[in-house]
């Protein structure tokens, strides 16, 4: 497993998208992106104890990213930090994936005291 950029996307073919390893609360903590030359990457955090880290949202159509060329595979911070009562701090990270098609917007949302919440991304 190679850990790569998340702009790596950029020009490859995407041919299925996966949202799996459901939390405690149902929300996914891993996706997987299938190239249609079988390349298979995997986008999660590696979880450290007091932290909680999950992919929040899904803007955008899937299906407007599949077997057509990524043209823009981008990643972001933004907005205010949160932090809970407990002292953690949260924030979000956004990846937009776009096509000629359409895009797609995965923002993911973290929680920790001391812990970075970064999501990377691994190449198979």
């Amino acid at each position: 497993m190679e850990k790569v950029k998340f702009s790596s996307l950029k020009g490859k073919v995407l041919g299925k998208i996966k949202f799996s390893d459901l939390d405690y609360s149902g929300r996914p903590t891993l996706v997987e992106f299938e190239t249609d030359r079988g390349f298979l990457y995997q986008m999660f955090h590696d979880q450290e104890c007091c932290e909680e880290v999950y992919l929040e949202d899904i803007n955008g159509d899937v299906e407007d990213i599949l077997y057509t060329p990524i043209l823009q595979a981008e990643e972001s911070s933004g907005g205010e930090s949160v932090e809970d009562s407990y002292g953690n701090i949260g924030e979000w990270t956004f990846y937009r994936l776009a096509t000629v098609k359409g895009y797609l917007v995965l923002r993911w949302f973290g929680f920790s005291e001391t812990y970075s919440i970064d999501v990377d991304l691994y190449k198979l």
